[in-house]
């Protein structure tokens, strides 16, 4: 029997995903409490994922360690606190040898915000490209990702709106 969870359960927390890239660091800085007018969408916790695609380190030697040793002083400088999971989903997609594995990673990425959902009540995904121009979507997009969302989780698409030139400026 499945029941949604309790006020005292729901998390009000914000997270993002964050691979250290482009447009994971567009929305984090976009969202940093210093450049984020409302509260409520002010990014408060960073979630690195260890074996969703580029960052893998399964058999632990030493990659995903040192990532850490860099996110965390970072976040803490930011007043963010850092929140790291490991999953195989990688190595599955691989197994599956599937041509069009990697345009799932913005159900990878919800997934993430999920595995935190009693701690956290908003979770941004930053988006690779901009909505409407380059369609068809690359794994997220603004439509869908709202889709993975709970009763006590809202998951937002983030970014869609600039182009990645000006993510990077």
């Amino acid at each position: 029997r499945l029941e949604p969870p309790s006020a005292a359960e729901r998390g009000d927390a914000t997270g993002c995903g964050f691979s250290g890239g482009v447009d994971s660091f567009f929305t984090l800085f976009r969202h940093l409490p210093r450049n984020e007018p409302v509260p409520e969408h002010r990014i408060t916790h960073l979630v690195v994922v260890n074996g969703f695609q580029h960052d893998v380190d399964l058999d632990e030697t030493g990659y995903f360690d040192a990532l850490r040793r860099v996110y965390r002083p970072f976040a803490e400088r930011e007043g963010l606190r850092l929140l790291t999971l490991r999953t195989n989903v990688s190595r599955v997609c691989e197994a599956l040898s599937r041509p069009d594995r990697l345009h799932g990673h913005g159900a990878r990425m919800a997934s993430a915000g999920l595995a935190f959902s009693r701690l956290l009540g908003r979770y941004s995904i930053a988006g690779f490209g901009v909505w409407g121009v380059d369609d068809p979507p690359y794994g997220t997009h603004p439509l869908t990702d709202p889709c993975f969302a709970t009763e006590s989780l809202q998951i937002v698409h983030d970014g869609g709106d600039t182009a990645r030139v000006d993510r990077v400026r």
